[in-house]
């Protein structure tokens, strides 16, 4: 990179700000990323890493996970430039950039701007320059964040309202238990991707079976789902959730009688759903199943009055 001191001594004071972040400096020239550090310190910002290449500046994004990155376009010794470099941090971890270069050539600024940068400083610039760019790239980011979780959080309300749609349909259409479990499989599947759901059935008797064959081929029961169904059956308070090593189960209950086991894997992803979630979609499966329960009772000739009043409480 060309030597450009980031600012003029005079014009270096400490300048006021409301945010200070972990900052990452991408500079081949020892003596410039020494300076931009100094720079970055007397405003109140923390250097988290500092990398003379591409390849070395993903390494230390990866291991440092920094608020921004400053980074310098002109890298020696390296398999690409800093663009190169912006690109990769931005699709591997949507760290945002910042470019200090001595470059601004059309096709320099042409390929810069593909990789979408927050700012594009010229060397030399003053210390003012540096902080009103880092403080409007950090307000950017905070907002684009609370943009991106509003859009998450909007996008699975929507997805359990279908789901719950789903669910009630079924009530309406499903014919056997089988399908009523395939139906509550698919809806419920649809909201908690990327984790995989089975649901184990329980019977009268307390026996429990897979709605479907597993799709990892296994033949005997889940432990956790075992853990849940010899807690039912023992009547136990705790009966609503358990953890093996690969999965976890939870259960699917109507008036306090466990219809059915949904199994939930892999393990960890499975902790990090909301429980309030995993409840409200378990207690709409429990309605469908129920709902199933009472149809196939009353396609039972032999059904009587005392096995209808105990299906309904």
């Amino acid at each position: 990179a060309a030597r450009a001191r980031p600012v003029q001594g005079a014009e270096r004071r400490h300048v006021t700000h409301q945010k200070t972040a972990k900052i990452m400096i991408v500079e081949d020239e020892v003596l410039t990323a020494v300076d931009l550090e100094g720079v970055l310190m007397d405003l109140g910002h923390t250097v988290v890493g500092m990398a003379p290449t591409r390849e070395r500046a993903v390494q230390v994004a990866e291991r440092t996970r920094p608020d921004l990155v400053l980074m310098d376009i002109n890298l020696e010794n390296s398999t690409g430039d800093g663009i190169d470099a912006a690109g990769d941090i931005r699709e591997r971890f949507g760290i945002p950039v910042i470019f200090i270069t001595a470059y601004a050539d059309q096709e320099v600024l042409s390929r810069a701007q593909q990789v979408l940068p927050w700012a594009y400083l010229l060397k030399p610039f003053v210390e003012r320059e540096l902080a009103a760019a880092i403080q409007m790239t950090l307000a950017h980011a905070d907002w684009q964040r609370e943009r991106t979780r509003l859009l998450q959080r909007l996008e699975a309300q929507v997805a359990e309202l279908q789901a719950q749609e789903q669910l009630m349909r079924g009530q309406l259409e499903c014919e056997t238990a089988d399908e009523a479990a395939r139906v509550a499989e698919s809806a419920i599947a649809d909201v908690v991707m990327p984790v995989q759901v089975q649901i184990y059935l329980t019977d009268a008797g307390g026996a429990i079976r897979a709605s479907r064959p597993p799709t990892d081929g296994r033949q005997e029961l889940p432990a956790a789902v075992l853990q849940l169904q010899q807690a039912a059956g023992e009547d136990a308070e705790d009966r609503d959730w358990a953890v093996d090593e690969v999965g976890a189960a939870k259960a699917v209950a109507y008036r306090e009688r466990l219809l059915a086991i949904l199994y939930l894997q892999p393990r960890a992803q499975a902790e990090a759903l909301d429980p309030e979630l995993l409840g409200r979609l378990a207690r709409e499966a429990g309605l469908l199943l129920s709902a199933q329960r009472l149809r196939d009772a009353a396609a039972d000739e032999d059904l009587d009055l005392d096995r209808l009043e105990g299906l309904l409480h």
